[in-house]
């Protein structure tokens, strides 16, 4: 069922699938009396018809007054309705807003908010140079602008109010440089991150300090930066050895994470002297609050990565690279699964993915490595190659290693 709203009244009609094509059927107007339980009721009734086969397209009959084509505002808030009640996230409804925000003011305020069929190549690209000449975003942001703009246009022309998509295509766009991607590769820079972390919690007053356990976390469990921050002391069981993640995004975000050997003692001590009962947060502020996705990339990360880079000097090391972000951490977890020996199956399923092309991306990314980075990385989530601050030293190995140096078994996508 879809409403929208054409000059002064609100249109009623169906939308649904039926003879192996999608149907559109009008209803009729608000003022004719539809309301949307009357057009709920009728769906059923469409519905019912459908399954047993005796609904037919009635071409001529027509309901009312011919419906206007919409206008851009209009037809872009029918379409983000519809995106709500697909249940996608908060954070991603939010982005989408943003996104419609900058269409919007330019299409309404610039272009006069013209109806869907008016919206021309032409005008696409126009909004996309005025945007460029503001030079307020970045070419990756006006495209992404653009791609919702062609989503929009995309339910119109299912709706039938245009033929043809005019924001579709790589012409509409900006180029853009791809971003090289950000990995911690080695020991040396994933020991000095978590010395940095225990070192920052060591020199605070507050004995809630969490940087440590937390950057252990995203580094060791691979948790979206909400799902890290949402985590309560009852997700984790540390004698089954798992994280439960509970309030993802997506089904297939709903999992149990196993933890490696070297997060799971981590864990266990903070767990110890956590002072909040099981439904409390697992990571919070100092004032108890949750941690958000900003909080935690600011607050938490961003001078952990800061003394980090600090400390490699000082050991005359490989420097930290830059953009390390709370998801680069998820990114440098898939490595490290990968380089242990998981195979992909594995992998997707401790992230909480459906599309194989990350998780293999990385897997050949990690192939690259060597067989003493890879024994090196395994030694690391076993707890022989790295120990705290305060028992082997700084970054140090506890015990001699020697892993099989073979490498990663055959996987399959």
């Amino acid at each position: 069922m879809t409403k929208a709203t054409a000059a002064d009244d609100v249109s009623f009609a169906l939308r649904f699938r039926a003879l192996g094509r999608r149907q559109f059927v009008h209803l009729g107007y608000a003022s004719e009396g539809w309301t949307e339980s009357k057009a709920r009721d009728e769906l059923t009734l469409t519905m019912a018809a459908v399954r047993r086969g005796a609904w037919q397209p009635v071409e001529s009959v027509v309901m009312g007054p011919p419906a206007e084509i919409p206008r851009i505002e209009d037809f872009a808030n029918v379409w983000l309705d519809a995106e709500r009640d697909r249940g996608l996230g908060a954070r991603t409804i939010e982005d989408l807003e943003w996104r419609l925000g900058h269409l919007l003011s330019w299409f309404v305020h610039k272009a006069g908010d013209p109806r869907v069929s008016e919206i021309s190549v032409q005008m696409v690209d126009e909004y996309r140079a005025a945007k460029k000449r503001q030079g307020k975003l970045s070419a990756g942001s006006i495209n992404r602008t653009i791609d919702t703009l062609s989503a929009v246009l995309d339910l119109a022309v299912e709706y039938e109010h245009i033929e043809k998509n005019v924001a579709r295509g790589k012409r509409r766009k900006l180029a853009t440089k791809k971003k090289r991607p950000v990995y911690l590769d080695g020991v040396d820079q994933i020991a000095a991150v978590l010395d940095a972390a225990r070192e920052l919690d060591d020199a605070r007053e507050s004995r809630t300090a969490d940087r440590y356990p937390l950057v252990a976390t995203l580094l060791f469990a691979g948790p979206r930066v909400e799902e890290a921050g949402e985590a309560l002391v009852r997700d984790l069981d540390l004698a089954r050895g798992f994280l439960e993640v509970g309030r993802s995004k997506t089904a297939a975000g709903m999992r149990k994470i196993d933890l490696l050997p070297v997060l799971r003692d981590v864990l266990a001590a903070y767990k110890a002297g956590h002072r909040g009962g099981v439904d409390d947060l697992l990571f919070s502020t100092r004032e108890g609050t949750a941690r958000d996705r900003h909080n935690i990339a600011r607050r938490v990360l961003a001078p952990v990565v800061a003394r980090a880079h600090k400390l490699l000097e000082e050991r005359g090391q490989q420097p930290m690279p830059q953009g390390v972000t709370p998801h680069k951490l998820r990114h440098t977890y898939t490595s490290i699964l990968f380089a242990i020996g998981r195979d992909a199956p594995y992998v997707m399923g401790q992230l909480g993915h459906t599309d194989p092309a990350f998780t293999l991306r990385v897997y050949a990314h990690v192939m690259r490595f060597s067989a003493d980075e890879r024994a090196r990385l395994k030694a690391l989530v076993d707890g022989v190659e790295w120990a705290p601050m305060g028992t082997q030293g700084v970054g140090t190995a506890a015990s001699p290693v020697s892993p099989d140096p073979g490498g990663l078994p055959e996987t399959t996508s």
